[in-house]
Protein backbone atom coordinates (compact mmCIF):
# COMPACT_ATOMS: atom_id res chain seq x y z
CA UNK A 1 0.00 0.00 0.00
CA UNK A 2 1.42 3.44 -1.00
CA UNK A 3 0.97 6.77 -1.70
CA UNK A 4 1.95 8.35 -5.22
CA UNK A 5 1.48 12.61 -6.02
CA UNK A 6 1.65 13.87 -9.64
CA UNK A 7 1.43 16.52 -11.46
CA UNK A 8 -0.21 15.86 -14.84
CA UNK A 9 -0.09 17.03 -18.00
CA UNK A 10 -2.15 16.01 -21.04
CA UNK A 11 -2.26 18.05 -24.43
CA UNK A 12 -4.60 16.77 -27.80
CA UNK A 13 -5.71 18.14 -31.04
CA UNK A 14 -9.07 17.33 -31.53
CA UNK A 15 -9.46 18.15 -35.22
CA UNK A 16 -6.64 19.54 -37.97
CA UNK A 17 -8.40 19.90 -41.04
CA UNK A 18 -7.60 22.35 -44.35
CA UNK A 19 -8.74 22.30 -47.72
CA UNK A 20 -10.43 24.36 -50.39
CA UNK A 21 -14.23 24.93 -50.86
CA UNK A 22 -16.14 26.66 -53.08
CA UNK A 23 -12.19 28.29 -54.63
CA UNK A 24 -11.98 29.37 -51.00
CA UNK A 25 -9.01 28.22 -48.88
CA UNK A 26 -9.76 26.90 -45.00
CA UNK A 27 -8.00 25.93 -41.98
CA UNK A 28 -9.29 24.63 -38.91
CA UNK A 29 -8.11 23.03 -35.90
CA UNK A 30 -8.73 23.12 -32.25
CA UNK A 31 -5.98 22.18 -29.10
CA UNK A 32 -7.36 21.08 -25.81
CA UNK A 33 -5.28 20.22 -23.01
CA UNK A 34 -5.59 19.66 -19.14
CA UNK A 35 -3.31 19.74 -16.26
CA UNK A 36 -2.96 20.15 -12.58
CA UNK A 37 -2.05 18.21 -9.37
CA UNK A 38 -3.04 14.45 -8.60
CA UNK A 39 -3.20 11.71 -5.86
CA UNK A 40 -3.38 7.90 -6.19
CA UNK A 41 -3.56 5.06 -3.87
CA UNK A 42 -1.67 2.60 -4.48
CA UNK A 43 -1.88 -1.32 -4.01
CA UNK A 44 0.81 -3.64 -5.03
CA UNK A 45 0.03 -7.07 -6.60
CA UNK A 46 3.36 -8.18 -7.72
CA UNK A 47 6.95 -7.90 -6.98
CA UNK A 48 8.74 -9.90 -9.79
CA UNK A 49 9.76 -9.78 -12.79
CA UNK A 50 8.29 -6.04 -12.27
CA UNK A 51 6.54 -4.20 -9.59
CA UNK A 52 2.61 -4.07 -10.66
CA UNK A 53 0.57 -1.54 -8.82
CA UNK A 54 -3.05 -1.08 -8.31
CA UNK A 55 -3.93 2.81 -8.67
CA UNK A 56 -7.29 4.56 -7.71
CA UNK A 57 -7.07 8.49 -6.76
CA UNK A 58 -8.07 11.41 -9.03
CA UNK A 59 -7.02 15.16 -9.08
CA UNK A 60 -7.55 18.98 -9.59
CA UNK A 61 -7.08 20.27 -13.30
CA UNK A 62 -7.35 23.58 -15.37
CA UNK A 63 -8.56 23.11 -18.87
CA UNK A 64 -8.11 25.13 -21.72
CA UNK A 65 -9.41 24.81 -25.22
CA UNK A 66 -8.34 26.97 -27.94
CA UNK A 67 -10.29 26.68 -31.55
CA UNK A 68 -8.81 28.83 -34.56
CA UNK A 69 -10.41 28.95 -37.99
CA UNK A 70 -8.62 30.80 -40.97
CA UNK A 71 -10.26 32.23 -44.30
CA UNK A 72 -9.18 33.93 -47.25
CA UNK A 73 -10.11 36.65 -46.08
CA UNK A 74 -10.68 36.43 -42.34
CA UNK A 75 -9.60 34.71 -39.16
CA UNK A 76 -11.02 34.34 -35.88
CA UNK A 77 -10.10 32.25 -32.19
CA UNK A 78 -11.64 30.81 -29.44
CA UNK A 79 -10.37 30.42 -25.92
CA UNK A 80 -12.90 28.07 -23.61
CA UNK A 81 -10.98 27.78 -19.88
CA UNK A 82 -12.12 26.06 -16.84
CA UNK A 83 -11.25 23.97 -14.17
CA UNK A 84 -12.43 20.95 -12.04
CA UNK A 85 -11.97 17.62 -10.88
CA UNK A 86 -11.42 13.63 -12.16
CA UNK A 87 -11.35 10.32 -10.44
CA UNK A 88 -9.07 7.46 -12.36
CA UNK A 89 -8.62 3.52 -11.26
CA UNK A 90 -5.52 1.64 -13.28
CA UNK A 91 -2.46 0.06 -12.86
CA UNK A 92 1.76 0.42 -13.15
CA UNK A 93 3.86 -1.88 -14.03
CA UNK A 94 7.62 -0.60 -12.73
CA UNK A 95 10.70 -2.42 -14.44
CA UNK A 96 14.06 -1.57 -12.92
CA UNK A 97 17.01 -0.85 -16.11
CA UNK A 98 19.91 -2.87 -14.89
CA UNK A 99 21.84 -1.10 -17.91
CA UNK A 100 22.06 0.98 -20.68
CA UNK A 101 24.70 0.25 -23.55
CA UNK A 102 27.03 -1.39 -20.79
CA UNK A 103 27.12 0.45 -18.72
CA UNK A 104 25.47 -0.21 -15.02
CA UNK A 105 22.32 1.85 -13.89
CA UNK A 106 21.30 1.36 -10.65
CA UNK A 107 18.68 3.82 -10.20
CA UNK A 108 16.91 4.20 -13.98
CA UNK A 109 13.31 2.80 -13.87
CA UNK A 110 10.69 2.22 -16.76
CA UNK A 111 7.47 2.85 -16.33
CA UNK A 112 4.06 2.49 -17.50
CA UNK A 113 0.64 3.21 -17.02
CA UNK A 114 -2.89 1.85 -17.84
CA UNK A 115 -6.09 3.51 -16.79
CA UNK A 116 -9.75 4.47 -17.16
CA UNK A 117 -10.91 8.42 -16.19
CA UNK A 118 -14.31 6.98 -14.67
CA UNK A 119 -15.42 10.43 -13.96
CA UNK A 120 -14.25 14.00 -14.42
CA UNK A 121 -16.26 17.48 -13.83
CA UNK A 122 -14.92 20.69 -15.88
CA UNK A 123 -16.36 23.74 -14.38
CA UNK A 124 -16.04 26.94 -13.69
CA UNK A 125 -16.10 28.10 -17.86
CA UNK A 126 -15.55 31.13 -19.69
CA UNK A 127 -15.73 31.31 -23.22
CA UNK A 128 -13.35 34.57 -24.18
CA UNK A 129 -13.79 35.68 -20.32
CA UNK A 130 -17.17 35.53 -20.40
CA UNK A 131 -18.57 33.28 -17.70
CA UNK A 132 -20.87 30.39 -19.10
CA UNK A 133 -23.31 29.21 -16.57
CA UNK A 134 -25.04 25.91 -15.84
CA UNK A 135 -22.69 24.01 -17.77
CA UNK A 136 -19.92 21.52 -17.93
CA UNK A 137 -17.10 19.07 -19.96
CA UNK A 138 -16.81 15.42 -18.41
CA UNK A 139 -13.71 13.77 -20.22
CA UNK A 140 -13.98 10.28 -19.49
CA UNK A 141 -12.03 7.90 -21.00
CA UNK A 142 -8.73 5.63 -21.56
CA UNK A 143 -5.41 7.05 -19.99
CA UNK A 144 -2.00 5.50 -21.01
CA UNK A 145 1.54 6.49 -20.33
CA UNK A 146 5.13 5.80 -20.26
CA UNK A 147 7.95 7.04 -18.80
CA UNK A 148 11.47 6.96 -16.89
CA UNK A 149 12.13 7.27 -13.22
CA UNK A 150 15.21 8.35 -11.91
CA UNK A 151 16.18 7.78 -8.34
CA UNK A 152 18.44 9.88 -6.43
Amino acid sequence: MGVEVDFDFSRATIYNASGKIEGESFSEKEISQLLGPAGYFKYNLLESPAVVNLKAGGGYYFYSDTSKEKEDSSESSIKTTGNGFAVYVGAEAIKPIPEIFSINVNNLQLKADVGYTIFSRIGNLEVEGTAVEHVTININGLKLGLGVIYNF
